[in-house]
Parts: structure tokens; sequence; C-alpha cells
């Protein structure tokens, strides 16, 4: 399937307020779309860890070794909402010390697996970078493909939104473990939303989209 937008639209650096996450579990999304929306997201990054080797009789210059890729947690914001599934799911990992186990349901590889995208693990986490997609004949328009992804990191949560928006980019979490659950303050001074922070911890992440 391809989409299309107009050379304006390329050339145009991405907003950052138009996002959605989706968690799935064991394949499956939490639908509800108060656990799609955050306030904020933030730690979307990768490092690559190098040592420093000077060679001998080598004064000027440092040859750097790779050592492998690090990173950190993802911090998700958002207000405090009556209870959800994912409300639910970080309760139970931080009240009751359980945790969702790897899935051994499936004895091969699902046909519309991706290279480096697995989705075999008990949770994972897809954040998707979205446009708005402009109705009507529009000049000098350009094809681009939409991401290579599996239809359940897309349709099923982009179906809340009708059509009026695409993906361009995405962040795709594997192997995710809730790390901590943090309320905002308490002020009887402050008529200001209270806010629940999520922080996430995982084994890989996976970049795809038009947009970098």
């Amino acid at each position: 399937m391809v989409s299309t937008l107009n050379m304006t639209q390329l050339d145009t650096p991405a907003l950052s307020h138009r996002f959605m996450a989706t968690f799935f579990v064991k394949r499956v999304p939490l639908a509800q779309s108060a656990d799609m929306r955050f306030q904020r997201i933030s730690g979307l990054g990768r490092e690559l860890s190098v040592k420093s080797f000077r060679e001998g009789g080598d004064n000027v210059g440092t040859h750097h070794l790779v050592e492998g890729v690090t990173h950190g947690n993802v911090v998700l914001e958002r207000g405090v909402l009556p209870v959800t599934a994912l409300s639910l799911l970080f309760n139970s990992a931080m009240g009751d010390f359980e945790f969702p186990r790897i899935s051994q349901a499936l004895g091969r590889a699902a046909p519309w697996a991706i290279k480096g995208v697995s989705l075999d693990s008990a949770l994972d986490v897809a954040i998707l970078l979205l446009r708005a997609v402009q109705t009507g004949s529009v000049p000098s328009q350009v094809s681009v493909p939409q991401m290579p992804v599996p239809v359940d990191f897309t349709s099923a949560p982009l179906a809340l939104y009708n059509g009026a928006l695409m993906p361009v980019c995405g962040w795709f979490l594997n192997d995710v473990l809730p790390v901590k659950w943090q309320t905002g303050e308490l002020n009887a001074n402050s008529n200001t939303v209270l806010v629940n922070t999520l922080e996430l911890a995982y084994r890989k992440m996976t970049w795809l989209g038009a947009y970098a």
C-alpha cells in the first residue's frame, strides 16, 4: 500500500505532537484508546559504546574499538486516568511481582514477521510518529511506501483515527519490562493535571520509516 505526500510535506520537518504508543501483550494490542495516548515520550535513543586505544608510536591519533550498542529506558507520561489494561499490567509488575512470560505458543515464525522485529516476546511496544493526511488532489505528489511492519503494529491502532493520520516512522521495542511507575506530586495549591510516569526497560529497539 502506498500513501501520497506532496513535495512540501516531504521537505518539512516532522512535528513532535502527533504520536501514539501501542502495547502488545503476546502480539495482542491493548486497544483501549487511553493506553495509546500519552502526554510525553522520552528516551528514544541509542549509543554506540567504544573503547579508546592509543597505538604505540602514534602520539596524535586514537583508535576507537566498537564494544556494542547501549540504550537507556523509555519514559512515558500521561494523566492519571480510570483503571485501564496498562494500569493493571504495571500494577501486576510493581505490586504482585508478576511479569508477562515469553510466549511458547508459536512453534514457527509468523508469516508477516520482518527481519529485526521480533513479536514472540510477551510484551512489545510500538511508538509511531504520525502525520496528517491531506485530502483532495495535491499538485506535485510523490509516492511514499508505508513502513514495512506487521499489520498489527499499524492498522489496529490507527483505526482510531479513521484514516486522518499516517505513520511516517516508528520505534519498536522488544522484550519490554516495566521498571518504574511514579505518580506526580499531590498539591492542594495546584490545579494542574496529575501525571503518571511509566518507565520501560527493553532488550532491543528497531527503527523504521521515511523520517529520521
